[in-house]
């Protein structure tokens, strides 16, 4: 469970991260506490980087792309923390040692990721209303209406998200031909508990080509946090990006989010990851304690 900060005012910025990281593998999950998280980005200038959720980029470690791209800036300087981002987000597309082998890897986990999600929300629905899902047979009766309303669910959500704005021509019948079969594999060998119809199977792998170039990103996303200042910055600002790495040679990456210090703004503590010690620590109380509190005073008045 990572948790991480950063906190800043008028006077500077500091940013702190645990060094826990949790590794699914088909044996279980492994926990490890000695991952590094918070990054100088420069060696001569006021610049900080933090990453969280998933710690590699199709396989390779952040931690050496971070320290290549440290090598490769030099004493070079930029006038907004913002350029320092972009500069980085560069380095990943061109120069993050990611090759066709690597991107077929994260486009089957992508894939995999999505349909992890679809089958804890499939069975999560089935328990709550004591649905009985048939064991190594295709799916009927009410568990298949179940699984129906979770792909419409999940079209829906993947046509709100829209598509990425750097996936822009690639097509879901591009990334078929390129991928072949990697969607089939990810429905078989995640979802072979559930075993869908053969239509409920031909509208997810085509669900799953589409999400794979939406701004729907995966549970193992990874979060690129940026922070401090550029030569014409007299306040920090932070700069957080999420991504699912690349394939189709292409870098999925979220839109850009800001917040820096300004004089209306003169401080602020922005949580990433697991943010309840923060909230609790800036509230004094924690946010479960506060709806319940909430919810009774409501049905007291």
């Amino acid at each position: 469970m990572t948790a991480e900060v950063a906190i800043l005012n008028k006077l500077g910025v500091a940013l702190a991260a645990d060094s826990t990281v949790t590794i699914t593998t088909s044996n279980g999950d492994k926990t490890y506490n000695t991952t590094n998280k918070l990054f100088t980005l420069s060696k001569y200038h006021p610049v900080g980087m933090m990453i969280w959720n998933a710690t590699d980029f199709n396989t390779v470690p952040f931690e050496l792309i971070i320290k290549e791209f440290r090598e490769s800036l030099g004493r070079d300087s930029k006038n907004h923390l913002g350029d320092y981002a972009d500069l980085f987000i560069r380095h990943l597309r061109a120069r993050a040692h990611v090759g066709k082998a690597e991107q077929l890897v994260n486009f089957r986990s992508l894939l995999g990721d999505y349909c992890r999600s679809l089958r804890r929300d499939f069975f999560g629905v089935c328990r709550e209303l004591q649905i009985d899902v048939p064991i190594g047979a295709t799916l009927s009766g009410d568990a298949r209406n179940v699984f129906n309303e979770i792909l419409d669910s999940f079209e829906e959500k993947v046509i709100s998200e829209g598509k990425n704005k750097n996936l822009r021509g690639v097509s879901a019948r591009q990334l078929s031909s390129a991928y072949s079969g990697v969607a089939d594999d990810a429905i078989t060998r995640v979802l072979n508990p559930i075993r869908p119809t053969l239509a409920q199977k031909g509208q997810l792998i085509s669900l799953l080509h589409q999400a794979a170039l939406s701004n729907l990103l995966t549970d193992n996303f990874t979060g690129l946090v940026f922070a401090g200042y550029g030569n014409k910055q007299y306040y920090p600002s932070i700069i957080e990006h999420r991504t699912d790495g690349m394939f189709a040679n292409r870098l999925k990456l979220s839109n850009r989010r800001t917040a820096e210090v300004v004089r209306e703004n003169p401080a602020m503590m922005a949580p990433f990851a697991r943010r309840e010690a923060a909230n609790l620590f800036m509230e004094g109380v924690d946010h479960l304690i506060r709806m319940k509190s909430t919810t009774a005073f409501t049905i007291c008045s």
